[in-house]
């Protein structure tokens, strides 16, 4: 929210319209070019492919096998190439207001449900203090430590396991990332005035959706935690058998989320192959047609590599999941030198990044 503005009369004033623009005008760095191409593909493959994962699995338990992962996950891919490559920015656009509100209202009503079916909010609170105060689950309450140290990955301890202070503020700023990445700007960059900029990002993205995430989100999952027959999986089967139609409701409105979001990445990491790194360095000669063309073949091919991904290789998709955030949210110091703090040099911004990277990949 700090950049959007700033960035948006930036571009205006560059006369550019992507994140990988601005830092080639800026900066003139082809490096910070190459990230955030690089950090929209990582999107568009691991992050955005994910979620889609788990989406073709709930239709899977949805259906009771009827339709399997795997063609969930390639009626969800074609769907995704369709509305992304043939569709483009302003289909995912208008499309995008409507998936908004589908998933805003899915998730409001599945909240309800959860606190209802948890008997209130007085329930609740009793459920999760109960099990603060059990052996076994005692340690979801307490902050382990600043920081544990240990031999390494598959190599003794699990650091997954450590709930210290250092974890959460990593996951927290790498959380902060989705802000800085290819993806949010390009929205940001694609409206026509900044008017709304200002009151619609600090109140409905920040404020209302902010609130929606901390509130109902944090309610689901705290009534999953109290109750094993409430978490996401049990709860859309007991809707399923109560109402097929209210949970296909529901489940359509989880679907847009992941769609938007989906459609976004692949879209913002096709273009940003062909426009930033194609055309530039192998065919400084391709027509704005021929962009176009190769623009929808990479994104048809970026969505087949996802949904491969999704069924052969999930522990590798996890992998590049895991990168997408902590490597967008290195994207904050060029952002920060662009916006805010003018004496960010590009020897600087790129030196930041550089180590930021590594330090993610280590």
């Amino acid at each position: 929210i700090l950049f959007f503005k700033r960035l948006w009369i930036v571009a205006e004033r560059l006369r550019v319209s992507s994140q990988a623009d601005i830092f080639r005008v800026y900066f003139q760095s082809p490096f910070l070019v190459v990230v955030s191409v690089a950090v929209a593909a990582l999107f568009a493959i691991g992050f955005a492919g994910l979620q889609l994962r788990a989406l073709s699995q709930t239709v899977e338990v949805l259906t009771e096998g009827a339709v399997s992962q795997l063609a969930a996950s390639v009626v969800l891919g074609f769907i995704l190439f369709a509305g992304s490559a043939i569709g483009g920015m302003r289909a995912i656009g208008y499309f995008g207001v409507i998936q908004t509100v589908l998933a805003f209202t899915a998730i409001v009503v599945l909240s309800g449900f959860a606190i209802t079916m948890s008997g209130g909010f007085a329930a609740l609170n009793e459920g999760l203090r109960s099990l603060a105060g059990s052996a076994d689950a005692a340690a979801l309450f307490v902050v382990d430590g600043v920081v544990h140290f240990t031999p390494g990955l598959g190599r003794g301890d699990d650091p997954a396991g450590a709930n210290t202070a250092i974890a959460n503020l990593s996951m927290a700023f790498a959380f902060m990332g989705f802000q800085a990445s290819p993806l949010a700007l390009k929205l940001i960059l694609s409206t026509r005035s900044p008017n709304g900029i200002a009151a619609g990002q600090t109140w409905l993205t920040a404020g209302f959706f902010g609130g929606l995430i901390a509130f109902a989100i944090a309610i689901i999952g705290a009534a999953g935690l109290v109750n094993e027959n409430l978490r996401l999986g049990a709860l859309l089967d007991f809707l399923h058998a109560q109402s097929p139609w209210f949970a296909a409701w529901i489940f359509i409105g989880i679907a847009a989320g992941v769609q938007l979001l989906a459609g976004l990445a692949l879209f913002v990491a096709g273009e940003g192959l062909i426009r930033h790194i194609y055309k530039p360095y192998f065919n400084s000669r391709l027509s704005k047609r021929g962009s176009v063309s190769l623009t929808r073949i990479t994104i048809a091919v970026l969505a087949v590599v996802a949904m491969l991904m999704q069924n052969l290789s999930p522990v590798t998709l996890s992998a590049l999941a895991a990168l997408a955030l902590p490597m967008a949210f290195q994207l904050w110091t060029p952002m920060l030198g662009i916006t805010w703090l003018g004496w960010i040099t590009r020897p600087a911004a790129v030196t930041g990044v550089g180590f930021g990277i590594a330090g993610v990949i280590l």
